[in-house]
């Protein structure tokens, strides 16, 4: 696969308050291999971009552990949060535990990007991608809730 980067600067003000991450009913997860032209084990496509609060955040230069990008079902989504900036307080615990980044999506042009579809300015589907400290997708799951990602955070071995 070639390999993509893509470079979003987003000029307009959008917080991460917590009225976006109330959490809906899950509905059960499904993993997948594929979404788009992505499929596991392939190299996640970079971006850089600046979060809610303002801070770059180049995945190219992120060095955890785990990569975990999640692109959430939401009306008109712009930008996105990293690790200290997600309102769930029990999410945002466990990442600050583990050699992670957890990314919440909110940025059609970064999800369509990365394979997902988009219907009438929303993503159809919450999607979390897992990848390693290189960049290689390990899993791919469709359906997430946060919930699931709390789950996901237990089960790694990266305390």
């Amino acid at each position: 696969m070639k390999k993509r980067i893509l470079y979003i600067v987003i000029l307009f003000s959008f917080s991460c308050t917590p009225e976006r991450y109330v959490d809906e009913t899950c509905v059960g997860n499904k993993a997948l291999t594929q979404v788009g032209n992505l499929n596991i084990g392939d190299t996640l496509p970079g971006f850089t971009g600046y979060t809610s609060k303002g801070t770059r955040f180049s995945l190219k230069e992120s060095n955890k552990d785990k990569v975990y990008i999640f692109f959430k079902t939401k009306e008109n989504p712009l930008g996105f949060c990293i690790n200290d900036e997600i309102v769930n307080e029990e999410i945002n615990k466990m990442v600050q535990k583990r050699s992670v980044d957890l990314l919440v999506g909110l940025d059609l042009k970064i999800a369509g990007f990365y394979g997902l579809n988009i219907q009438n300015g929303k993503i159809e589907k919450s999607v979390l991608f897992i990848a390693d400290k290189n960049k290689a997708i390990e899993k791919i799951y469709e359906d997430i809730c946060e919930k699931d990602i709390v789950h996901f955070l237990n089960e790694e071995k990266t305390l």
